[in-house]
C-alpha cells in the first residue's frame, strides 16, 4: 500500500497521519460550508470573509489538539474512518 517503507509500524503510523490531517482539512471546509449556509449569503467584505475563515480553523485547530483527537490508540483504528465521515459530510 505504500511502497517506500519495510517497517509495517512506520506505514501504520504514515497512513493514521496523512489521514488526521486530511480529516482535520476537512473538519475547517466543512464548517466554513456550514457557517455560510447558516448566514445564507456570500461573505459581503473583507471582514465578514476573515471572521468565518479564522471561526472555522480555530474550531479545527482546538479538535486537532484536544485530547479526544490526540489518543494514539484511537488515531492508529479510527482516523481513517473519520476521514471518510468528514469527506461524504462534505459532500
Amino acid at each position: 500500500m505504500i511502497p517506500f517503507a519495510e517497517n509495517i509500524g512506520l506505514r501504520i503510523n504514515t497512513i493514521s497521519v496523512l489521514s488526521s490531517a486530511a480529516a482535520i482539512l476537512l473538519l475547517y471546509l466543512v464548517a466554513v460550508k456550514l457557517i455560510q449556509n447558516y448566514r445564507g449569503k456570500q461573505p459581503a467584505n473583507l471582514f465578514e470573509a476573515l471572521a468565518i475563515y479564522i471561526s472555522s480553523a480555530i474550531g479545527a485547530l482546538s479538535f486537532a489538539f484536544s485530547d479526544t483527537f490526540g489518543s494514539t490508540v484511537q488515531k492508529q483504528k479510527f482516523m481513517p474512518l473519520v476521514l471518510f465521515y468528514l469527506q461524504e459530510l462534505h459532500i
